[in-house]
């Protein structure tokens, strides 16, 4: 014959997360299985895996029903009316009172000095009969810790407010205004000064080309002079022709080193010189040259897109071509920008 022990283990079916279930809320032998209810357990185990997360998945009332009937069979425990395992309740009776009790409040500093937790400070209904004013009686209960804090405290009858008397009507009457003739800020003596347009010495881009200037000229031909004025034709035209001999002395410095390399005479060696003194005057005149309008670089190339009507030569890219136009024509369009821009009046 198998030895029944008080272990819940012995239950059929019941796993390690039930178990710790079970143990948590409180059940931890068979009889307080026998002696619980399914669906209180369930609830109770319910709320106890809320906090402690022991298992995803919590077993039905109808199997905890099980449990509990397999817990009564092997004490052979058979209840005539089922049992519920509820805490005992004590019903209070009915509180009259002839006085209104209230609870003065501790003091945070004296709790924590005394050691007195929130749990040792006990909850006080209030109850309130008949219509006359009584004095009012406090009680407290301390913890016998404290000594210094008296257990019943008697607080002074209630004061009336003092009277205070009733406002008055204070009637202001508004200051005479006194006549002052205004004057006017300006006098009529004294004539505005006359606003004169700003002079700039700049050239004007606006300024029409002068009379003459394309007299017997197509006006859609490459020789017809138009355009926006730039500020600076001189120089546009001296900047031009240092670009163009700056461009030719390139290749031809580079094919003279090469031709020194080869023990060629030593004038040759001029034109490697000659490269460097009209590389400094182009840095110097032409390079900061710049468009009227968009104010990119008239002689200097950067990596963009250039403009579909800008001057170009194929093999020769977009300054040379550019130099040439403003020599040969007096105008050029921009690189960048394509706008038309003159250097004749």
């Amino acid at each position: 014959m198998t030895e029944i022990t008080e272990d819940i283990s012995d239950i059929q079916g019941l796993t390690e997360e039930s178990r710790e279930l079970l143990e948590a809320t409180g059940v931890e032998s068979l009889k307080a299985l026998a002696e619980s209810d399914a669906h209180i357990l369930f609830s109770e185990m319910e709320q106890a895996n809320a906090m402690l997360q022991l298992t995803p998945t919590l077993p039905a009332a109808s199997e905890i029903q099980l449990w509990i009937e397999q817990s009564r069979n092997l004490l052979d425990y058979h209840p005539a009316v089922e049992v519920r395992r509820l805490e005992p309740v004590e019903e209070e009776a009915e509180k009259v009172a002839s006085e209104i009790l209230h609870a003065i409040a501790v003091p945070v500093a004296h709790m924590v000095k005394q050691k007195i937790s929130v749990k040792d400070i006990p909850a006080m209904d209030s109850f309130v009969e008949g219509e006359e004013e009584e004095p009012v009686s406090q009680k407290v209960e301390v913890p016998e810790a404290s000594q210094d804090l008296s257990r019943t405290a008697e607080l002074p009858p209630e004061q009336d407010a003092p009277k205070v008397a009733p406002p008055r009507v204070v009637h202001i009457k508004p200051k005479a205004r006194e006549a002052v003739e205004i004057k006017p800020i300006l006098s009529k003596e004294r004539d505005k000064t006359p606003i004169q347009p700003l002079v700039s010495d700049s050239a004007n881009i606006r300024k029409a080309p002068s009379t003459g200037l394309n007299a017997g000229k197509t006006p859609h031909s490459r020789g017809y002079i138009r355009g926006v004025l730039h500020p600076q034709p001189i120089r546009i035209r001296i900047a031009a022709i240092l670009t163009i001999i700056t461009m030719i002395m390139l290749p031809a410095s580079m094919v003279s080193g090469v031709l020194l390399l080869l023990s060629y005479p030593v004038w040759i060696a001029w034109i490697p010189l000659g490269f460097v003194v009209m590389s400094l005057l182009y840095f110097m005149f032409a390079r900061g040259m710049s468009c009227r309008i968009c104010g990119q670089p008239i002689y200097g190339t950067k990596a963009c897109r250039k403009h579909v009507k800008a001057h170009h030569i194929k093999f020769l890219g977009y300054i040379f071509p550019t130099c040439f136009h403003v020599l040969l024509f007096s105008w050029f369009r921009c690189i960048y920008c394509g706008t038309s821009v003159r250097v004749k009046e």
